[in-house]
């Protein structure tokens, strides 16, 4: 995530409005002073990457009114950044044919094999949800209740053992 800072030289204060294409953004830029000794540009301080990018393709910028005055690299990442989505499975569990259930990531065997259960175990409804979301890909709105945990869980050749 970038936190930048925009200027306008030669002002002490501009509120305006900004326009890449139709994205429209308010700025309020603060803070310039002018004095024998200098001049501070007005400025403005955004870590929103849709607004530094409205900015970045403004006419004020293009035509140097607004200009970039600082960027800083910050930890961590800001809600509205784009970033890749994570792949879903399309098949969580595949079946090789024999009844048999593919193996998962950690190794365990990721549901029934031969018809016997992988047991689970779960000290919550919350848990036993986040462990058939994590494993299986089964909507969490589906998961509701203790009931329908245990039954995704049957479907899916899991035994929820409760602590």
């Amino acid at each position: 995530m970038k936190a930048k800072t925009y200027g306008i030289h030669g002002l002490s204060e501009w509120y305006g409005k900004v326009k890449a294409g139709s994205i429209e953004v308010s700025v309020a830029f603060k803070g310039g002073t002018a004095s024998p000794s200098g001049a501070q540009p007005a400025y403005f301080m955004t870590k929103d990457p849709i607004t530094q990018f409205v900015i970045e393709n403004s006419k004020e910028f293009k035509n140097r009114f607004i200009t970039l005055e600082r960027s800083v690299e910050l930890p961590g990442t800001h809600p509205r950044e784009a970033y890749p989505k994570r792949p879903t499975p399309e098949n969580p569990v595949q079946s090789t044919g024999t009844g048999d259930r593919a193996d998962d990531d950690e190794g365990q065997a990721a549901g029934a094999v031969g018809g016997e259960k992988t047991q689970v175990k779960v000290s919550s409804v919350e848990d036993a949800k986040d462990y058939l979301v994590d494993k299986f890909g089964i909507a969490s709105s589906k998961l509701r209740t203790r009931a329908a945990c245990i039954a995704a869980g049957e479907e899916n050749g899991i035994e929820f053992i409760w602590e």
